[in-house]
């Protein structure tokens, strides 16, 4: 994922599409201040949902019929989509850092040993069983950030300081 900054002062952040992807959601959080003081500091946090939802269980490893339920309510991303906004007042509220991040949920695999018998009347006595949601995410500095991490708001890293000559 990486965010680029707009003429219109937001931000559009893009990534690759990933072909087993059910949904994404993208956040960014930042603020105005210096992290880590103890000053007074505004923050915000925005997300891609058309909903009122702030993240909570957007954050965990998502069942794809239950991702299917939070696409149609606009709560998550569709899987087609490969790009977002982020508005300019959020840019401007967080002009002193802003951090992104995106989700990308998948598919689910059920697992089992010993594996099912193919004749239905057969016995199954199973030892154990796993069931495993897919999910990738990417963080990415959107403003300010660390030394060396793209800045989406001038196009600039955040160090510009020449390399060390040896």
């Amino acid at each position: 994922a990486k965010g680029a900054a707009q003429a219109d002062g937001s931000i559009l952040l893009t990534w690759n599409g990933l072909a087993p992807a059910t949904g994404y959601a993208a956040w960014a959080m930042g603020g105005k201040g210096t992290p880590g003081q103890d000053d007074a500091q505004d923050m915000v946090w925005w997300t891609s949902s058309s909903t009122r939802e702030f993240g909570g269980g957007l954050w965990d490893w998502l069942p794809p019929a239950t991702v299917a339920k939070l696409v149609t309510s606009k709560t998550v991303m569709p899987p087609s989509q490969t790009s977002c906004q982020i508005p300019a007042e959020v840019k401007n509220a967080a002009a002193g850092y802003l951090m992104g991040n995106l989700n990308a949920f998948g598919p689910e695999a059920n697992f089992s040993y010993p594996p099912k018998p193919s004749d239905p009347k057969a016995v199954w006595n199973i030892d154990w069983t796993a069931r495993v949601r897919y999910r990738s995410t990417a963080m990415l500095f959107l403003v300010g950030g660390m030394a060396g991490m793209e800045d989406a708001g001038s196009g600039q890293t955040g160090n510009s300081a020449p390399p060390p000559k040896e």
